[in-house]
């Protein structure tokens, strides 16, 4: 089709330049032969014009088809493309609800761990402080700093451990009154 509308416009040009050459021209012997070719060449001019306006038309015909057909594609693509994602997007919520089910029970395993590992070295420290308090009640071995903290740790109640505690404070002040701190503190912890 544009092969057509080039070769008609350098037809039209050809005809219209022989025209142009022949009035430059112009003398009288050849003014009959140019006023007879003239309204050939203005015929031929507005068949080749009317021709090209033809198929003008119809490449843009074509070209609006061509368009409304890619449009047509391009709604399909988008569907395609909203399909997809919401898709992704789905399957990504899921995925992530599994892995955070997964991660709260994984943290419930560990907390309860912790908490177990935690009564359990409780328990020993308790043992190994009941047993290390022992060693601190006695006149030579009296150390008012480790047994006021122990007391203080104690699950003994408040009014209870402040006088004992301002006993033993008494005691490693004065040394004669030891032996009197030893004794309540036992007592006070069942010892």
């Amino acid at each position: 089709m544009n092969k057509s509308v080039i070769t008609v416009a350098i037809l039209v040009a050809i005809a219209a330049g022989g025209y142009v050459f022949m009035q430059k021209q112009g003398g009288e012997a050849e003014a009959p032969v140019t006023q007879a070719a003239e309204p050939a060449v203005q015929e031929s001019a507005a068949d080749a014009a009317a021709t090209a306006v033809e198929e003008a038309k119809e490449a843009v015909d074509a070209a609006k088809d061509a368009a409304g057909a890619a449009v047509e594609e391009a709604k399909e693509a988008v569907a395609d493309t909203a399909a997809a994602v919401e898709e992704a997007a789905d399957a990504a919520k899921e995925a992530m609800t599994e892995a955070a089910n997964g991660a709260v029970e994984e943290a419930k395993e560990m907390v309860q761990g912790a908490a177990d590992a935690t009564a359990d070295t409780a328990g020993a420290a308790a043992e190994a402080t009941d047993g290390a308090i022992d060693g601190l009640l006695t006149a030579d071995t009296f150390d008012a700093d480790k047994i006021v903290a122990y007391i203080e740790g104690s699950d003994l109640g408040e009014v209870e451990k402040q006088a004992l505690v301002a006993t033993v404070k008494k005691a490693a002040e004065s040394p004669e009154l030891v032996d009197a701190a030893i004794a309540s503190v036992k007592s006070a912890l069942n010892m």
